[in-house]
């Protein structure tokens, strides 16, 4: 699952794995973040996920961490040598950078056995073997126009599962404002649990929204490189980003290969039709990034 900050990736996956275990499918979870990078932790971690489900992993775990090489091969074997199908979920895996830790992966991904799975969550193209899984037909891709609520599923969201009380045309204009945005689709209804009145604040609700900014400043653009981050706020005032307006605006040379990074990273960027005429960014990005840059 590839897809922006809030677009309910983990949502998902807790329901599939909900739905695993209710059919009687073992199942692993492991969360990373950046301390994953150092090999010898992400290996112990990922030994204790998956010890309930794998005989002998209890053993591997307790090899010295000093011959990660070691380890690496007893944890693999012991997935691969094991006779019963298993998911094993991880996610937030944009957080692992490490070329080695990248390596086990795919280590893993090619030795898991029969009837496993393997389900990541992650806001960019993970650095595995992705083209060599999807020609062998082995890999499901969910990308953010998959996860995007429709508006059906906007009114679902917050007239049952929020309880609101709400006019179809505002729940048609907040849809059109969040493009179906999970997280912003939140925020807007705490926003509206306690207004009588909610048709005036859907009408001004955009990516100014202090919860909104918030959420993005702490969970997005804090994540980003100073680099990125110039590249983001200059960008924001182009209706439609192409590599020559972006030079442009941006004094770089380098903007085409900074565009395919934003996409990769699933940066609240999207591509244009017909297929290179450009991209834009989510509406409600984009002006929270024009504001900021006003700020």
């Amino acid at each position: 699952l590839r897809a922006p900050a809030g677009f309910g990736k983990t949502t998902v996956m807790l329901q599939v794995r909900h739905r695993f275990e209710e059919a009687g499918l073992p199942t692993a979870w492991l969360t990373l973040d950046r301390a994953d990078n150092d090999v010898g932790r992400f290996l112990t971690v990922l030994a204790a996920a998956l010890e309930p489900l794998v005989p002998g992993l209890a053993r591997a775990r307790g090899a010295p961490v000093g011959n990660l090489e070691e380890l690496a091969f007893s944890v693999i074997d012991h997935v691969a040598a094991h006779p019963a199908p298993f998911a094993l979920f991880l996610d937030d895996f944009e957080a692992l950078q490490n070329p080695v830790a990248l390596g086990l992966v795919n280590e893993l991904i090619d030795q898991l056995p029969r009837g496993a799975q393997l389900i990541v969550g992650s806001r960019g193209a993970p650095e595995l073997s992705l083209g060599r899984l999807r020609a062998r037909g082995r890999l499901l891709e969910i990308d953010p126009a998959q996860l995007r609520f429709s508006v059906s599923e906007t009114e679902g969201f917050l007239r049952e599962r929020r309880g609101l009380v709400l006019e179809s045309e505002d729940i048609v204009r907040l849809h059109r404002s969040t493009e179906g945005w999970a997280a912003a689709l939140w925020l807007a209804s705490v926003s509206l649990e306690h207004r009588d009145h909610p048709g005036p604040f859907i009408a001004g609700f955009t990516g100014s929204n202090a919860a909104v900014v918030d959420y993005l400043v702490e969970d997005v653009l804090a994540r980003q490189t100073e680099d990125v981050r110039g590249f983001l706020l200059r960008s924001s005032v182009l209706a439609v980003l192409n590599a020559s307006l972006c030079n442009l605006i941006c004094g770089r040379e380098d903007s085409a290969a900074m565009l395919r990074s934003l996409e990769q990273a699933h940066l609240f960027l999207i591509p244009l039709q017909p297929e290179g005429s450009g991209y834009r960014y989510h509406g409600m990005f984009a002006e929270f990034l024009r504001a900021q840059m006003q700020r």
